[in-house]
């Protein structure tokens, strides 16, 4: 699972991913809610964008 970080004009120069073990399939949504967080802490302090 991965989430983009874009640009200020919207282009995409990079991406924060996370993995987990098959077992734990069930947990993808929060891992997705935990990345999405992530990139909007980290975006603004390098002037960028996120999805």
């Amino acid at each position: 699972m991965a989430t983009p970080l874009l640009a200020s004009d919207g282009s995409p120069i990079a991406a924060i991913s996370a993995a987990v073990d098959p077992a734990e399939a069930d947990r993808l949504d929060d891992v997705g809610e935990e990345l999405k967080k992530a990139v909007a802490v980290l975006a603004p302090r390098y002037g960028l964008n996120h999805a």
